[in-house]
């Protein structure tokens, strides 16, 4: 598949002036409408775009708000609200946009560049403590010369700011401003949002459905579908019964019924290579996996061929690391741990984890007992966690599986720390920024859960985000996986292949690797 996204960080380079790219035209209508029923099992946390760090509102935050640029079929980034591809200084310290005229928020006030400053500004705002700051902390100031034009002014040229504004965080100013920044996770509008996306926020009824109508001044065009709904289940299982009886059209399939669900004769079932992988993460904090040989240990103990060929019927590839190989700067050579019963002993006796009289390994009196978590309603996750408990068993650890409700598993566990180890999945971005995952400072690293620090990553990193090299940034990446590789944070599973079920009364849908579902507002119910 392509992956030509090159092309932006080369502008920085050469500071070309990208002025010759045209508004698209916006789609036709299409011919009819209808309600697109999508059956989920999470329940959103918060729909203040850049506030929420989980799918499931994230995926409904995708469909109210908009961006200046996006991703389109071939990975390149086009213009969204912006009018065309953005004019780049020669030093590479100016990023300089020209708004589309007559873009408008839901409550019918027009888009201006005082809306996109003020988002950027309040993303860059300690007092917010935005999970995002650390992505624009690269901003010096941002500049407002007329209604349409905005300036974003670097502290230095930057290889993965552009890709940052992909992201649909935009905020309407008029609104917003009257709220107090400390709170926005509990402002009127982490529940009642006001975007300027396909789609308008209509209800939330908690554990039961979010419901969206298609706005029908979008500027891109009026979106297909008349409602958007996300009717929320207690499990993947219930939400895939419902779109087999035809109570619901739509339904993200687990790699278990991928084979079952296809040939279902109401249903297109669409597969798609997805920046996603799925993991088993180690909290680095604990006496238990403070050693990387522990968590060396760990990965030499899971067999991850056989729970991609068994549990995941073969959709996806056994996974070394958080870069999937269809990016550019995905190292091939990265160590791999291969399954060796053997050496996950060794390297447990190594570190002190001795076999007991009960054949449970034990060190300084304490026994290698320990909690693992995932998430309720999660029919791979939850498959996953009882296979590597006992895939662990064999090496002389006991794991306790913990099941818990989406919303307590990320609030009261994950962010605060309270865990051993989860099996979990992440969903990755198409640019060479993965402090996420990685950084020591959990400012910035906003999904490193498990404490993991290295100064070498942490340095590495750095440079990464302001090297507009290309050649560079790919050995920078290369040599960032390979230290990950050795240092083993987290288990890396497997690098996932996913499908999502379609009513056959869905028409025009589109998906492409990496993009999901590429364009929803332009599909329709027959």
């Amino acid at each position: 598949m392509k992956t030509d996204r090159t092309v932006i960080s080369i502008v920085l380079i050469l500071s070309i002036i990208l002025s010759t790219f045209g508004v698209v035209a916006a789609a036709p209508a299409p011919k009819s409408q209808g309600i697109l029923m999508r059956a989920d099992f999470s329940d959103p946390l918060c729909l203040v775009p850049f506030m929420h760090s989980d799918t499931a509102s994230s995926d409904i935050c995708d469909l109210i708000y908009s961006s200046l640029l996006k991703y389109d079929k071939n990975l390149n980034l086009s213009p969204e609200v912006a009018e065309a591809l953005p004019t780049v200084s020669k030093d590479g310290k100016t990023i300089t946009f020209k708004l589309k005229k007559g873009v408008l928020w839901h409550d019918g006030v027009e888009l201006t560049s005082a809306d996109i400053k003020f988002t950027y500004d309040i993303i860059r705002d300690p007092a917010v403590n935005s999970d995002r700051m650390a992505d624009f902390e690269i901003i010096s100031r941002i500049d407002t010369p007329d209604k349409y034009t905005v300036a974003f002014i670097l502290k230095n040229p930057s290889g993965v700011l552009l890709d940052q504004f992909q992201n649909k965080y935009l905020i309407p100013k008029h609104l917003y401003e009257k709220e107090d920044k400390t709170k926005l996770k509990s402002s009127k509008y982490a529940r009642n949002p006001v975007g300027c996306g396909a789609f308008k926020f209509v209800e939330w009824k908690n554990n039961e459905r979010v419901t969206l109508e298609g706005f029908d001044k979008y500027f891109d065009g009026k979106p297909g579908f008349e409602k958007y709904i996300f009717d929320i289940n207690p499990s993947q299982a219930t939400a895939m019964v419902k779109v087999e009886k035809g109570e619901a059209n739509m339904v993200q399939v687990p790699e278990s019924d991928v084979a079952r669900m296809s040939k279902l004769p109401n249903l297109n079932v669409n597969r798609y290579v997805g920046n996603v992988f799925d993991c088993v993460l180690w909290n680095t904090k604990t006496s238990f996996f403070s050693d990387k040989k522990v968590r060396q240990a760990m990965t030499h103990a899971i067999n991850k061929n056989a729970i991609v060929s068994g549990i995941y019927k073969g959709n996806g590839k056994p996974a070394v690391g958080s870069v999937v190989p269809a990016l550019p700067f995905y190292n091939k050579n990265a160590k791999d741990y291969k399954y060796s019963i053997a050496t996950a002993k060794k390297l447990l006796d190594e570190a002190g984890w001795k076999v007991g009289k009960d054949g449970i390994r034990e060190k300084n009196g304490k026994k290698f007992k320990i909690t693992m978590l995932t998430n309720k309603g999660n029919i791979m996750r939850e498959k996953l966690i009882v296979e590597v408990q006992r895939q662990l068993r064999q090496v002389g650890i006991v794991v306790e599986p913990r099941i818990i409700e989406w919303n307590t598993f990320i609030t009261q566990y994950l962010e605060t720390g309270n865990f051993d180890a989860y099996v979990g999945g992440f969903t990755t971005g198409l640019d060479a920024d993965h402090r996420a995952f990685y950084y020591s400072d959990p400012a910035v690293g906003i999904l490193n859960r498990g404490g993991y620090s290295n100064p070498s990553a942490d340095k590495i990193m750095d440079e990464i985000v302001i090297t507009t090299d290309m050649k560079k940034q790919k050995e920078l990446m290369f040599k960032l996986q390979e230290i990950v590789a050795e240092d083993q944070p987290m288990t890396f599973i497997i690098y996932r292949t996913q499908a999502i079920a379609l009513n056959k009364n869905v028409k025009n849908a589109e998906f492409y690797d990496l993009l999901n579902w590429h364009n929803p507002e332009k599909c329709w119910v027959e």
